[in-house]
């Protein structure tokens, strides 16, 4: 008599060519809409499982996984993992996975693309347009700020730091700054056209700063009011990392 396989949920929907992958080794229990789990729906879905795949929505610790005495592994699809925690997982003996450099280019085109709509006031033209708004053209009419030779700075330059930095430099011309917590060997510096900088320079020189770092409780609300006010007036600020990064009511 064959083995039975490992019980595997999938907390949100997934695509269907994955699915059927993942069906081939497990026995699989997948997730048809959008959920939102309390910790304890969470916990109960957990607790007779094998293996979970889950998404920076779930919030996994200890109470969660207090009653899921054969789960071994949780595979968190997303490069970030702060919705787990990772010391109380490695406590019970559960492997945690991310999944480093699969959306890296991916994400550096988004990060780029919200950086041009608001510099550009793309998305606020747009509204503006749609609400019937439009009357004639002007000079200064949704006039925006120059992406092309303008400074880019760039908190948190890891893959996806590099490939924002990328495009900024050899698409658009940009003179780029960074500040990190380790500077990058001189041929990456000389390669991305980056110049490391410390982090109230970065704040003061960055035309647009985008930000890319990881969160962190050191970095929990690294943009705050005292952050802004260093910045230039005019700059443009793009989060790409996680929402805890900036004070949002200091931006008011």
């Amino acid at each position: 008599m064959a083995e039975p396989r490992p019980r595997v949920w999938v907390s949100q929907p997934l695509f269907d060519d994955v699915v059927e992958r993942l069906g081939q080794h497990f026995e699989l229990t997948t997730t048809a809409e959008v959920t939102t789990y309390s910790p304890e729906l969470l916990a109960q879905r957990l607790a007779p499982l094998d293996g979970a795949l889950v998404t920076l929505n779930e919030r996994i610790g200890a109470a969660e996984i207090a009653h899921a005495p054969q789960l071994r592994a949780i595979a968190n699809v997303g490069v970030g993992y702060n919705n787990l925690d990772v010391a109380a997982l490695s406590a019970a003996g559960i492997l945690a996975s991310n999944t480093p450099d699969v959306l890296t280019e991916t994400t550096a085109d988004l990060g780029f693309a919200l950086l041009m709509a608001a510099a550009r006031r793309i998305t606020e033209s747009e509204r503006w347009l749609r609400e019937g708004r439009w009357g004639q053209w002007s000079f200064q009419t949704m006039l925006g700020a120059d992406i092309h030779g303008a400074t880019l700075g760039i908190l948190g330059m890891g893959r996806i730091g590099q490939g924002i930095a990328r495009r900024g430099h050899h698409g658009f011309g940009m003179k780029v700054l960074y500040h990190n917590r380790s500077r990058l060997p001189e041929a990456t510096e000389h390669a991305l056209g980056a110049r490391y900088v410390g982090f109230d320079e970065l704040l003061a020189q960055a035309d647009h700063l985008v930000l890319v770092l990881p969160y962190t409780a050191r970095n929990h609300h690294i943009i705050d009011a005292a952050a802004l006010a260093k910045m230039k007036p005019t700059a443009t600020l793009v989060n790409i990392a996680r929402g805890g990064i900036v004070d949002e009511p200091a931006l008011a």
